[in-house]
């Protein structure tokens, strides 16, 4: 968890610099990023089956000692950098503290937090596919293809089983196998609130738009399982978030960084599941028509 935690702050702050955007939609692509950064690391691991714990903790390690270095001695951040990105979260943090809509989310969270951490993955998707493709990965050393008569594990996209790799890789264990969806259970609400801003829709109407939208039954079943529709929801709006400049704003603001987000979006959509193209794309069409800000 330390790691994990490491790495979406390593991801977070390296947004932070390259794209102008609120912590409520830096957060999302930051988790995008992720899926994004273990994918290429296992991948590149598993060219010599060197997938195992100590590969994937020198290697994500190494990743984040070169993101600094590039932020600090070829971008050459200053150090006030950090100061303006930890008060971006405390405010970010502050106003969820504050928000009484958020703290009735407090039971349930906590209440599928202890599901998530009490109970192993049981569902027929984990036992037939999920978790059978993280243990085949696991025990060849290698997450490519392997022999089975469950097509499924070879054919269906492997991203939010990647990040279930990670833990398990590192734990030797698979109860941490369910936090996956768990976390991008409490990141919808920041996706959400961030488009809904940007959309100029009545504040006073945002919170209970998001309670609604996280308290379908569907959201709440799934928190604690290895299942990948939350992680696949939280690609949808990180597609649609990383491309609001491009479809709200103008078409000279974009920079460098603008279509490296929109092309990691993009492309772990796909990677998690291809029908968050498909999901995001109306969106996309209506936004054009949509008197937003530029974000």
């Amino acid at each position: 968890l330390l790691l994990f935690f490491a790495l979406l702050f390593t991801l977070s702050f390296f947004i932070f610099n390259v794209k102008r955007i609120a912590l409520s939609g830096n957060i999302v692509l930051s988790f995008a990023s992720l899926i994004a950064l273990e994918s290429i690391t296992f991948n590149v691991l598993s060219y010599h089956n060197h997938l195992h714990k100590y590969g994937v903790i020198y290697a994500n390690v190494a990743v984040m000692i070169g993101i600094f270095f590039i932020l600090f001695f070829i971008k050459k951040i200053k150090k006030r950098k950090f100061v303006d990105f930890f008060m971006a979260g405390k405010f970010f943090l502050a106003r969820i503290v504050k928000s009484p809509h958020c703290l009735l989310l407090v039971p349930l969270i906590f209440l599928l937090l202890l599901i998530t951490l009490g109970n192993p993955p049981t569902t027929y998707d984990s036992l037939t596919y999920h978790m059978g493709r993280v243990a085949h990965w696991l025990q060849r050393g290698s997450v490519a293809y392997f022999p089975t008569n469950i097509s499924r594990q070879n054919e269906l996209g492997p991203g939010a089983e990647y990040l279930i790799l990670f833990f398990q890789v590192l734990t030797n264990t698979d109860i941490l196998a369910g936090l996956v969806q768990f976390f991008c259970f409490l990141l919808l609400p920041a996706g959400l609130y961030y488009l809904l801003r940007t959309a100029k829709v009545d504040r006073a109407f945002i919170p209970w738009i998001i309670l609604l939208s996280i308290s379908s039954p569907m959201a709440v079943m799934q928190a604690t399982t290895t299942q990948n529709d939350l992680v696949c929801s939280l690609m949808t709006l990180a597609i649609i978030i990383a491309c609001s400049r491009l479809l709200w704003g103008r078409v000279d603001r974009l920079r460098g960084g603008d279509y490296v987000l929109i092309g990691i979006t993009l492309a772990r959509g796909f990677l998690v599941k291809p029908i968050t193209l498909i999901v995001s794309f109306p969106f996309l069409l209506l936004a054009r028509r949509l008197p937003c800000h530029s974000s």
